[in-house]
């Protein structure tokens, strides 16, 4: 199951899809265009991994 969870970011919107099972979630920027990916966030056994591509 993922949730959809926008907020502000500046003066855009920040677009977040969480992963309700394992907390992983994606957030994009939809201003940005094809650049959109702001975080990725993975949870490998509790850690977090982020990897901005702005």
């Amino acid at each position: 199951m993922f949730k959809i969870v926008k907020e502000p970011f500046g003066d855009f919107t920040k677009v977040k899809i969480i992963n309700s099972d394992t907390g992983e979630y994606i957030s994009i920027v939809p201003e940005f265009g094809e650049k959109s990916v702001e975080i990725l966030s993975i949870r490998p056994v509790g850690s977090i991994h982020l990897n901005s591509e702005l």
